[in-house]
């Protein structure tokens, strides 16, 4: 494993609020960043520190794996990698998914029942889906986005609401997506 740069720690400091560097460098780096001085009582200010996040986030982002070529989307009985089963499945348009980001879909048919699970970024807001049918339909007409976070995910999947199927695989995704919350 290679050891973070200065400039990276600072960055990891900068979105997570994990201090990673001497507090001097990472003052100095908001206050380049901000194009102001700020003070450190104002590091104690809860609006100050979400623009503080906001301002390291797009670095933050650019410093993680590629995630988008690297990881898994699909899983249980959708086989592939590709938004197409969502617009198959669902019956819904192209348009339902511009500017999606699609991070994580599932679904299992077992006993004559379905059950698919999908959570998506779309402008910066995470969202989930949540579906389910008989052996009589399918999933059309169900796509119905609700906004949602990590936490709220992580806490269904800690109390053992369901996801049957592909649980440990929404806690590896979960695992990987901890601080984008």
């Amino acid at each position: 494993m290679q050891k973070l740069t200065k400039e990276q720690a600072i960055v990891i400091m900068g979105y997570t609020g994990i201090s990673t560097v001497i507090f001097s460098d990472f003052h100095k780096d908001v206050t380049e960043r901000l194009g102001r001085q700020i003070w450190t009582h104002e590091f104690a200010n809860k609006e100050t520190m979400e623009e503080v996040k906001a301002l390291y986030k797009e670095d933050f982002l650019r410093m993680l794996p590629d995630l988008e070529n690297n990881m898994k989307k699909f899983y249980a009985d959708w086989s592939g990698d590709s938004e197409e089963v969502l617009l198959s499945e669902f019956k819904i348009p192209e348009s339902a998914l511009d500017g999606v980001e699609i991070l994580f879909a599932a679904y299992t048919y077992e006993n004559y029942n379905g059950d698919a699970f999908v959570i998506f970024r779309k402008d910066d807001k995470l969202y989930e889906v949540n579906a389910g049918h008989c052996s009589c339909y399918g999933l059309e007409d169900q796509w119905e986005p609700e906004e949602t976070t990590i936490k709220a995910i992580k806490h269904r999947v800690k109390t053992d609401y369901g996801f049957n199927g592909y649980k440990d695989e929404l806690k590896a995704f979960l695992r990987n997506f901890k601080f984008l919350d």
